[in-house]
Formats: C-alpha cells, structure tokens, sequence
C-alpha cells in the first residue's frame, strides 16, 4: 500500500469545499449581501481546479503543493464567507482543510509536484 498523507485529504476537503462554496454562492444570491455570493462562487470555480489533481496546470498547482501556503490561502479565503448564511458552511469546511494543511506541513510532508522533483 501506499502512503497515505494528510496534504492530499486536505485537498479533497478542499474541493467538498469549493462544490458548498458554489452551491452556497448560488442561495445566497437571494440575499442582501450578493457580493459574498458571487465572491464565493468565484472563489469555488478558481479553487477547485487547483486543488484537483490535473496534470495540465503544471507549475501552477505547486502553490498548493507547498502546504503552508495552502493553508494560508484556505483560512484567508474563507473569513469573507462567514457573513453570508448559506455560505457558512463553506467556511468551516474550508478551515477545516486549512488546518489539515497547516497539520501536514507541520509534519514535514511535501506535495506531489515536489516529490517528482528530487
């Protein structure tokens, strides 16, 4: 078997993530602060492409190959989504992955694009 790291479950939480950013961005069109609506689906639709593992993105998903980044990125992105209801939810599940990140990196583990490259 192979071994398992916490910086690829992160990244899984993270794309869970992105679909209740989307989903939530979308209700919370209806209510009066739009503007976390459509932040939070624009942040869903830029994430998740990061987070999944494409092979075509190259360099560019090394940002979230670098786990302290990553989990920088997570929990900063998320504070905007705590003062919309429907994507509140969105939020904890994006702290959430922020802080496996945070925990992976503090384990010493590195990212797929950085293993290739030793």
């Amino acid at each position: 078997m192979g071994k398992f790291k916490l910086g690829n479950w992160a990244a899984m939480i993270g794309m869970a993530a992105c679909w209740c950013l989307i989903a939530g961005g979308i209700m919370g069109i209806w209510y009066e602060r739009r503007y976390i609506a459509i932040y939070s689906i624009c942040v869903g639709g830029v994430l998740y492409p990061l987070l999944y593992p494409l092979s075509f993105l190259g360099p560019l998903k090394a940002i979230f190959h670098q786990y302290y980044v990553a989990a920088a990125l997570m929990g900063g992105l998320s504070v905007l989504c705590y003062f919309l209801v429907p994507t509140m939810l969105a939020a904890m599940v994006m702290d959430i992955s922020a802080i496996v990140f945070l925990v992976s990196a503090i384990k010493g583990e590195k990212g797929d694009f950085f293993d290739k490259q030793d």
